[in-house]
């Protein structure tokens, strides 16, 4: 059971940290779109979509950063704790979900446009 939960305490770091490496590549990359030129041509919609991406992600990473100290640091050891379900799990699930869609929504919306 102890290597059981170490293997997931690792599988949570590991996805947090993963998860904050592609959060700062997208955030780049939103810089780098909103200091470009073309972001004066492109629809006040998509600016939104990018925006509203970009704070879905922030507080899923967020959530996710609070996800893996809960379970790793304040509980660590306490089987019963770790068995709950906390704040940061429906909250990452929704932003996720929030983020999803708008993203599918935009490709939709490219599809029949081009």
């Amino acid at each position: 059971m102890a290597s059981t939960f170490r293997l997931n305490l690792g599988a949570i770091y590991t996805g947090s940290l993963v998860n904050m490496i592609l959060y700062t590549t997208e955030f780049f990359q939103v810089c780098i779109y909103f200091s470009s030129k073309r972001t004066k041509k492109d629809p006040q919609f998509l600016k939104a979509c990018v925006l509203f991406s970009l704070t879905m992600d922030t507080i899923a990473t967020i959530s996710t950063c609070a996800w893996s100290f809960l379970y790793s640091v304040i509980y660590w050891g306490n089987i019963k704790a770790v068995q709950r379900m906390y704040w940061a799990t429906p909250l990452m699930i929704m932003t996720g979900a929030f983020s999803g869609l708008v993203a599918q929504f935009y490709l939709v919306h490219r599809y029949w446009v081009v």
